[in-house]
């Protein structure tokens, strides 16, 4: 009896485990399983949500894509169509010129948009790879920055609490911090600030502009691959990647982020956390 009392609990866990595995496999792709109070089966729980989290984000990625390539490239190739046809026709060398040029430009756009897409699905398989190690976070931080060698911007590394090691991968680190930088750039006024603010078992790397900002309706969709529709209208521009691999990178790390709105500079504020060992 007491053993029966004692295993009844395990036994309703991995019950609860087996129905979410069928609800997933059945297409409920948000299912998952809730921890239990036994650390024997912690990991599988753990390693189940996280599969069932990476199942979910890939097929979501696979609409994206699907969306994209669908859009991005039939424009380029309905314009040079519309080129050729009119080379076709025109005599006039001038025009031939300006619409040979018009073509080129659109074979520029598609190519780009094709590297794009590789250079996302490549940065994907790579995420496979992640080799985790003791880092300090301020002296990557401002390796980062110092790459960023323009003398026309103005980056401040305000506090950088020099005592701050997180355990994660350097390179796939050091590109969430340089595409962090590289947004606040392209979007604002020359000027960025970056703090970082120890939380209890986070820690909070803050970059913020001097931009216009992000509207507050459109902030989580950036943050999804080659989404522009609603970017574009607020000038936005690019094939929506930089933020994408911010956030993969941060699934992967057992991070978080969160866009809001600059309280001292009036344009964007990015805040991803990332736990502390």
């Amino acid at each position: 009896t007491l053993f029966l009392l004692w295993v009844y609990p395990l036994v309703r866990q991995l019950i609860k485990l087996r129905k979410t595995a069928k609800l997933f496999g059945e297409g409920k792709l948000s299912e998952r399983i809730s921890y239990s109070a036994f650390p024997y089966i912690r990991d599988i729980e753990v390693e189940f949500n996280h599969m069932a989290q990476r199942i979910e984000d890939l097929l979501g990625d696979v609409k994206l894509l699907s969306s994209a390539v669908s859009h991005d490239l039939r424009t380029p190739l309905a314009r040079i169509r519309f080129g050729i046809d009119t080379l076709e026709e025109e005599d006039d060398p001038q025009i031939r010129a300006r619409y040979q040029k018009k073509i080129s430009a659109n074979v520029d756009e598609m190519t780009t948009l094709v590297e794009t897409l590789l250079n996302y699905a490549r940065f994907d398989q790579a995420m496979l790879e992640i080799k985790r190690v003791p880092i300090k976070l301020s002296e990557l931080v401002a390796s980062c920055i110092a790459q960023q060698n323009d003398e026309s911007l103005n980056i401040t590394f305000a506090e950088p609490n020099d005592d701050i090691m997180v355990m994660a991968d350097k390179n796939q680190l050091a590109m969430l911090i340089n595409n962090l930088l590289q947004n606040s750039i392209r979007y604002g006024r020359g000027v960025v600030t970056v703090h970082l603010v120890k939380k209890d078992d986070t820690v909070e790397l803050n970059v913020e502009d001097n931009g216009s900002g992000i509207a507050e309706n459109i902030r989580k969709d950036i943050l999804k691959p080659f989404v522009r529709a609603e970017a574009t209208k607020h000038n936005i521009k690019g094939h929506g990647i930089g933020l994408a691999i911010v956030k993969r990178i941060l699934d992967w790390h057992q991070g978080h982020i969160e866009i809001s709105q600059s309280e001292a500079l009036g344009g964007a504020r990015v805040t991803v956390s990332l736990p502390i060992p």
